[in-house]
């Protein structure tokens, strides 16, 4: 039950930083485009912090179910140790 829900978050997290890069990315030839640009570095600094209580809450549900002995993916154990470093690239990027 733990690992469903862990997995099930950290790919909602992982998506929602893909989804910022995908934005930061945006061609910005025009003025709407600057201003789609604009908006989304401001919903990343706006969304910072309740992105950090997120990776607090899965990595602690990762390290519940490692204490534990449950089986986890190798893949995902890489992935939620490096959600900080993937959120910290996206925000000092925008």
């Amino acid at each position: 039950m733990l690992r469903e829900l862990a997995e099930s978050q950290l790919e909602s997290i992982s998506q929602q930083i893909e989804a910022f890069r995908v934005k930061l990315n945006h061609d910005t030839k025009e003025l709407q485009d600057l201003k789609f640009v604009l908006n989304a570095k401001q919903e990343i600094a706006d969304q910072s912090m309740a992105m950090q209580l997120m990776f607090n809450d899965v990595a602690d549900k990762y390290r519940t179910l490692r204490m534990y002995g449950v089986a986890i993916r190798d893949s995902d154990g890489a992935l939620v140790d490096s959600l900080p470093q993937r959120w910290t690239g996206t925000f000092f990027y925008a």
